[in-house]
């Protein structure tokens, strides 16, 4: 590779990032502002996300507990971030290229965020507090229970569209339309995880206030619980991305009106699961997995049937 084509992708490389946490930053605004209308509030600014980052990095104390274990309770914060932000460079714009692509990206994509995941639990895990070691270990189970059903809608995405790489399911929806009509349960599905993976309500039993202060975040101050958030924001853009680019793609013009589309969508994606979240009361772990084990597993498996229904009828 020349160095001036090393340069090129570097910079490319942190272009996505920093429009990623921008981007991220605006729809975890939205959440906290739609949710706080719903309430009878008026909410905060559009820059609060901002600001509270830039709080946490520049002037809040970063404390370690004695009795942690140090390594680990720092290392998981960054390779939370490096995780999250990484599955962002294989996630396409509409039609825009993503910047890393490769025949099965969409299971790395899984990968990483379900790793990103993992280090919350690390970092609650290792840092020695009884709420950090509660909160690890109700976000294990409850990824347990949504992650199949999110699976088995990104299988049939795969099965319908031939292909597992990102950017060829795009071209499959380019030449056949949306996936949305076509797999309809699967969608569906799809979109009842997010919530699930971003430890909203009525699924933000992970970090339950009221019960367990912050959950695996309860000892995090400072510059690590900053990347914390950094690794958040750039995950609601992840996810959602992710969801428009299976579910929802719609061919345009052009790459700036795609793009334009592409974050039009994944703004009422955050919309829908914000209603969802100011409209629910927190369930118990057990509701939780009963609902993704049972309900929304049917839906993903129905979808998951209906690539086979498509070509036998075809």
């Amino acid at each position: 590779m020349q160095p001036e084509t090393a340069i090129i992708l570097l910079l490319r490389f942190l272009a996505i990032i920093l429009f990623s946490i921008l981007f991220g930053f605006f729809l975890s605004w939205v959440e906290r502002k739609l949710t706080a209308r719903m309430q009878g509030r008026i909410g905060p600014p559009y820059y609060q996300p901002l600001a509270d980052f830039l709080k946490l990095i520049l002037a809040k104390e970063d404390l370690t507990p004695s009795s942690s274990s140090v390594s680990l309770f720092t290392i998981a914060p960054i390779a939370s971030l490096v995780t999250v932000a990484l599955a962002m460079l294989f996630i396409p714009l509409n039609s825009v290229a993503p910047t890393l692509s490769f025949t099965g990206d969409v299971v790395l994509v899984f990968f990483l965020l379900t790793a990103s995941t993992f280090m919350t639990m690390l970092g609650g895990s290792a840092s020695s507090s009884p709420f950090g070691a509660v909160g690890a270990s109700r976000l294990m189970t409850q990824t347990f229970a949504f992650e199949l059903p999110l699976f088995i809608s990104l299988t049939s995405v795969a099965i319908q569209s031939g292909s597992l790489s990102l950017f060829r399911i795009v071209d499959y929806q380019l030449a056949n339309g949306a996936l949305f009509w076509t797999l309809l349960p699967a969608t569906v599905a799809a979109v009842l995880c997010i919530p699930g993976k971003l430890s909203l309500a009525p699924f933000n039993i992970p970090n339950a206030q009221t019960e367990i202060v912050e959950g695996s975040l309860t000892e995090y101050s400072g510059a690590k619980l900053g990347l914390f958030y950094l690794a958040n924001a750039i995950e609601w853009f992840v996810v959602t991305s992710l969801i428009a680019d299976l579910f929802f793609f719609i061919s345009v013009g052009n790459w700036f009106a795609g793009v334009l589309l592409h974050l039009t969508i994944c703004l009422v994606l955050a919309i829908v699961v914000t209603t969802i979240k100011a409209s629910t009361a927190r369930l118990r772990i057990d509701q939780a997995l009963r609902f993704y084990w049972v309900g929304v597993n049917i839906l993903a498996l129905l979808g998951l049937a209906l690539p086979f229904v498509w070509r036998s009828i075809g």
